[in-house]
């Protein structure tokens, strides 16, 4: 998956511009009748297309010496090895390990992106304040769907594929363990992510990449009894360590008391809104 990396280096599109674009093409795909949502799609996988051409002779990677804070982001990765020790990482596909694999943008890249995109709610529905899950085959036959429409072969279409034991093992065998993985260059595609929704109020509680994956970490249920995350927190200032809290609070909030759930969303979609307008992303 670093090759995905790769495609967002070279295009040069902040991670928050290319979240507001996911974001409204997969509403329209949602709530609009008709050809709106498909056609979204298809605009989606004709840039896919592009990047790909503009990518094939030149494969980049982050140029190590120039790096800032290296020093703070090695101990992280220090960190996270001891912090994920339990984790075994002989087991991931090529495509995890370089950044010149042999296909830019293979069915695997495509089918972890789709993974990243449906598993949030699937696999922590709780966590995500969704207090009925009776209509979740219908969910993953939406995601199923896209992931057809952007072009993943059946065999590959892991949103095909409801068991939310097969589901947790794509997060315990690929996702985890390429975190454990990490290394500089993705280290530094982190803070290009922070760094693009720094002017985002309700994200700016996002800090330092590691109390990101600190906090993010420490609430998936299947790991919480072999991740401590001893070695993330040390390297957490107290701030930091409060705003993990206040996930963990916001998290109770959506699902125990769905007024001020149904709020903290409306907030969210409308500071979206705005910085949709300010982008020129309208739907």
């Amino acid at each position: 998956m670093n090759s995905m990396l790769n495609i967002i280096l070279f295009q040069k599109i902040t991670n928050f511009m290319l979240y507001l674009k996911i974001k409204i093409c997969t509403k329209n795909f949602l709530t609009h009748s008709g050809d709106k949502g498909f056609d979204d799609l298809q605009k989606v996988r004709k840039q896919h297309m592009v990047a790909l051409e503009l990518c094939k002779n030149t494969p980049i990677k982050i140029n190590e010496e120039v790096i800032q804070n290296k020093e703070q982001k090695l101990a992280i990765i220090s960190a996270i090895q001891k912090d994920l020790a339990f984790l075994d990482t002989s087991v991931l596909p090529n495509e995890t390990l370089t950044y010149t694999p042999a296909v830019l943008i293979s069915q695997f890249d495509m089918a972890m992106v789709l993974f990243g995109m449906y598993a949030p709610i699937f696999l922590f529905p709780e966590k995500m304040g969704l207090r009925n899950i009776k209509g979740m085959e219908g969910y993953m036959h939406f995601w199923a769907v896209v992931g057809k429409c952007l072009g993943i072969k059946d065999e590959f279409n892991v949103a095909l594929h409801s068991d939310r034991d097969i589901q947790t093992k794509l997060l315990q065998n690929v996702v985890l363990p390429t975190i454990k993985n990490m290394d500089l260059t993705m280290l530094a595609f982190g803070d290009i992510q922070l760094e693009s929704i720094s002017d985002v109020p309700t994200l700016r509680m996002w800090t330092s990449y590691g109390q990101v994956l600190c906090t993010l970490l420490k609430q998936i249920p299947s790991i919480e009894e072999q991740f401590r995350g001893e070695n993330l927190y040390a390297l957490l200032s107290w701030k930091e360590v409060a705003l993990s809290k206040l996930f963990v609070i916001m998290s109770l909030i959506l699902y125990y008391i769905p007024f001020l759930g149904k709020l903290l969303n409306w907030l969210v979609e409308r500071e979206h809104n705005h910085f949709s307008k300010e982008y020129g992303y309208q739907k």
